[in-house]
């Protein structure tokens, strides 16, 4: 069979089951998003949780309650409200209700993204009359395979909702004018939910300041409104301090380069999203003149920030979701003149639609076989936490303090609350002048860095914190790492390399091991 013949069977396979595969999209993948939120344990759940239970025992905090390092630092919880309702729900619940809320929330944040879009003509390409239809558009199809890679418990994802409506309400047509007044109860709720606000508020900032100097359409009512949305963002248990620390954030140029999710997206591979990407950029940029300008902009804006750093990959990607599938119609209309090429774009697109359904399937495929066989994993099943020792510490009623891995901060906050952590995942970006510096310390991740590369004297820091324990990762030689030593041993890279290892120089300190498994070691300072 020839390969054009192949493309119209598919084609006309694909026309002829729609209903069939609405029912992979939506149900397969949302069992999928569910099974990830029950399985994998996000980093930041344990302390998000203590955090919820500390909230309804005492109040919100307002120094850090989990640290031994930086006890006296003012503390913001961005997601105060989330953990709060963690904490309610979860010890009757489990993970379950959570995992199935969130997984819900990721579909409507979708949906609402796509009704930016104003009729259903600009979906005349696509040929996708009914509301569920929709669902089957391949820039839908392949936004949804690249959340599976985000999605675990977290405030985050309540956050894309919020910026969908946002969106919805700044760039559907006459919206703004009708309901700008309601902003302000969006971003009181959205403070209180996710740091994720601050993003949203510049937006809306672009979004005035673009009607008012480029259209010349805006007036002072649009100034007011954003006036009174940032001033409801103080309307939180931290006030002013809460937008200290997103600016602690956003500027800390260090994320960018040793906190994962901070990474440039071009050091993360991902097919669904090289593919919504390129789609995406291509013909957003072949379409530009049909697109307004107050969106383009911000499309190439959020399409910088996306790419130079992962976190905001989501938020493009329900920012341009609609843009894409306008401007593949324009497209459409543009080249299907004549009825042989309409016919020709039809066997095309069904084909990328099928490309995008296989994407789906393999990112589906590939989620179960992370969370149930693969070792590096986010699960206490594959191996990444150390639950087996940290059952031994409870076992042994140790005293004194534990240092561990970043990584396991909020886990040991959860499973070990007897006893405070050097450092979580909270605390990048925490820089202050204690009240005592015999005590605490100006920034735990600059001193935990130190402390991994040799710079800093571990068995000074363990005198100054009474620490008697270190709980850490058993070093593993990979293929990547391996391949990354090489890459920096050659010459042209001018990379000074690093052999220092945490694990040997405890090993020549005379701390002595007296635990290990396949995930963790114990070493007790004699």
């Amino acid at each position: 069979m020839k390969f054009a013949d192949f493309l119209r069977s598919f084609s006309n396979f694909l026309s002829r089951n729609k209903l069939f595969l609405f029912f992979i999209l939506l149900y397969l993948s949302f069992v999928t998003y569910f099974l990830i939120g029950i399985s994998v344990i996000d980093p930041d759940f344990g302390w998000s949780l203590r955090a919820g239970e500390i909230i309804m025992q005492k109040g919100v905090p307002k120094t850090d309650p989990f640290t031994y390092t930086m006890p006296g630092f003012p503390y913001v919880d961005h997601s105060w409200l989330f953990s709060y309702f963690i904490a309610l729900t979860y010890p009757v619940f489990s993970g379950k209700f959570l995992s199935l809320l969130l997984a819900f929330c990721v579909y409507v944040a979708v949906f609402i993204a796509v009704s930016r879009l104003n009729d259903d003509s600009e979906l005349a390409h696509a040929d996708l009359s009914p509301v569920y239809e929709k669902w089957l558009h391949p820039m839908v199809i392949s936004v949804i395979a690249f959340f599976l890679i985000y999605f675990s418990i977290r405030a985050q994802i309540v956050s894309w909702i919020f910026f969908s409506i946002l969106n919805l309400l700044l760039f559907r047509k006459d919206n703004y004018s009708r309901y700008k007044y309601f902003l302000p109860i969006i971003f009181l709720i959205w403070a209180n939910l996710h740091g994720g606000y601050s993003l949203g508020i510049a937006v809306l900032g672009y979004f005035v300041f673009f009607r008012l100097i480029i259209n010349k359409k805006g007036s002072w009512k649009d100034i007011l409104v954003l006036v009174v949305c940032v001033l409801t963002t103080l309307l939180t248990p931290y006030g002013l301090s809460g937008w200290r620390e997103v600016a602690s954030s956003v500027f800390d140029s260090r994320l960018r380069w040793t906190i994962a999710e901070w990474l440039p997206s071009l050091t993360f591979f991902d097919v669904s999203m090289i593919f919504y990407v390129s789609m995406s950029s291509f013909m957003v940029f072949m379409k530009r003149k049909n697109i307004a300008k107050i969106q383009l902009f911000l499309f190439w804006v959020l399409f910088t920030m996306a790419l130079t750093s992962r976190r905001n990959m989501p938020y493009f990607m329900l920012y341009s979701l609609p843009l894409t599938i306008s401007a593949i119609n324009k497209f459409y209309l543009d080249v299907t003149v004549n009825p042989g090429a309409r016919d020709r774009f039809r066997i095309a697109f069904n084909f990328i639609r099928g490309l995008s359904i296989a994407l789906l399937l393999i990112e589906m495929f590939s989620t179960y076989w992370k969370v149930y066989f693969l070792k590096p994993f986010v699960t206490e099943r594959s191996g990444f936490y150390p639950a087996e020792a940290v059952n031994y510490l409870k076992d042994k009623n140790i005293s004194g303090e534990i240092f561990s891995n970043y990584g396991w901060g909020g886990y040991l906050i959860w499973k070990l609350p007897e006893k405070k952590v050097f450092i979580d995942g909270r605390m990048p970006s925490w820089k202050f002048t204690p009240k005592d510096p015999d005590k605490e310390t100006e920034s735990a991740y600059s001193d935990y860095l130190a402390i991994e590369s040799g710079e800093l004297d571990f068995n000074s820091v363990a005198d100054k914190y009474n620490i008697d324990y270190v709980l850490w990762p058993v070093e593993k030689r990979t293929f990547l790492s391996k391949v990354e030593d090489r890459l920096k041993s050659i010459a042209i890279f001018n990379t000074e390399k690093n052999n220092f290892s945490f694990l040997g120089y405890l090993n020549e300190k005379g701390w002595k091991l007296i635990y290990s498994d396949l995930t963790a070691q114990i070493y007790i300072r004699l």
